[in-house]
């Protein structure tokens, strides 16, 4: 997680308030722990589960990402990121079956975080935070396995809003990896910005959310991995989402795997499209199209073109196509 504002003196007490949004999403959404609010609703399974405010926020964006993408964006992947290997954290996965010592390993980590940004002739205050709040923002827990040919699916979740009760059918878990930690970004730039007074961005894992009036247009790196090729864009406002599997991947018995899953097959995704950047008014918003466009290709293209975001997108290939007014002269990846 990266977090840059525009005034130094407040970038201290602003890292406290992100810690403290992440911890409460952890505890209401991590996969990783089995005390979760998540984890709980998933080992309960066919019945309706007393859950948080906080985790019905979350579960209601998750539905609306779900139906704006047409059932690419699916929560209930969990059993299916778990069949693929995914069912603790990325290095342990990793551990299991590293590769040949002639092979290069994958690389380690998600990029999109603010590049080199210069605000009125000076750097602004940033901070990374990391430890125990890097896998905070996914759901789910260890068994089960996708239903044959493709996921259980959205539809078959059961969300009181009004009386905040959660459940998910039996053999059915929820993973809320693909819009939790752009909500999460989303709610905390929005807070800090409003709260100090200046403009905030906030990172999470590729998704990116800049709240506030910056005195100059932040410049932002997009590439598909930290430290590799990329290119610079200049951002204002709104959200900035990069999916890709080429970086959170793993060996297996059968080959390499990651964890974005198509939800038609139930496996990891194998379509045109190994990266997808995009812009939208929110960062959950453009974390839903980016994770859309890997999960499915092209048949999230017809969608993304309709709601006219700027897109970047990277086939298997290595091949770059801008669309709806992405940026021009971006390299060749």
């Amino acid at each position: 997680m990266r977090l840059t504002v525009e005034d130094p003196a407040v970038l201290g007490a602003a890292c406290g308030e992100l810690k403290g949004l992440m911890d409460r999403v952890d505890k209401a959404a991590s996969r990783f722990r089995v005390d979760s609010e998540l984890s709980v609703v998933n080992r309960r399974a066919g019945a309706l589960v007393p859950v948080s405010r906080l985790l019905v926020d979350l579960v209601d964006v998750s539905l609306v990402a779900a139906r704006v993408s047409g059932g690419a964006v699916d929560p209930t992947v969990g059993p299916a990121v778990i069949a693929a290997g995914y069912d603790v954290d990325i290095e342990a996965v990793r551990r299991r079956f590293p590769p040949p010592l002639h092979e290069p390993q994958p690389p380690l980590e998600a990029s999109g975080a603010p590049g080199e940004q210069m605000v009125g002739g000076t750097h602004p205050q940033s901070a990374e935070l990391g430890g125990a709040h890097r896998q905070a923002v996914v759901g789910g827990v260890r068994g089960g396995s996708p239903g044959v040919g493709g996921v259980a699916g959205w539809r078959e979740v059961r969300l009181n809003r009004k009386l905040a009760l959660l459940g998910v059918p039996k053999g059915c878990a929820l993973d809320l990896g693909a819009t939790a930690k752009a909500w999460t970004a989303d709610r905390a730039a929005n807070l800090l910005s409003k709260r100090y007074g200046c403009a905030v961005l906030v990172e999470i894992g590729g998704d990116l959310r800049a709240a506030g009036a910056p005195k100059e247009p932040w410049v932002v790196t997009v590439a598909e991995r930290s430290g590799g090729p990329g290119v610079l864009v200049t951002l204002t406002h709104g959200g900035l989402a990069t999916s890709t599997r080429t970086v959170r991947r793993w060996r297996t018995a059968d080959g390499y795997a990651h964890h974005v899953i198509d939800p038609r097959t139930g496996r990891p995704a194998e379509g045109a499209y190994r990266t997808a950047s995009v812009w939208a008014p929110t960062a959950v918003r453009a974390n839903t199209f980016s994770t859309a466009l890997v999960a499915t290709s092209d048949a999230a293209l017809g969608r993304l073109k309709l709601a006219s975001h700027p897109a970047r997108l990277i086939g298997a290939d290595g091949e770059v196509t801008e669309l709806s007014g992405w940026p021009a002269a971006s390299r060749a990846a």
